[in-house]
């Protein structure tokens, strides 16, 4: 999951998305049952960790 644009993320990163955007996919993803609900650049992420765990990790520090 991306970052939500609360408070908490406050002065954190960009291309957040709204709590509303991302309460939608969420709920999207429940009712098509989807095992894995990636959102956002996460869908990229997924296969970047697979082959290259290393640099996924470093992305996920980054952000």
């Amino acid at each position: 999951m991306p970052l939500v644009d609360t408070p908490m993320t406050q002065g954190r990163g960009s291309g957040k998305l709204t709590p509303d955007k991302a309460a939608n996919l969420i709920i999207k993803g429940i009712n098509k049952r989807t095992p894995d609900n990636d959102i956002g650049k996460v869908k990229i992420l997924r296969p970047i960790a697979r082959l290259l765990p290393g640099l996924a990790q470093k992305i996920m520090k980054s952000y």
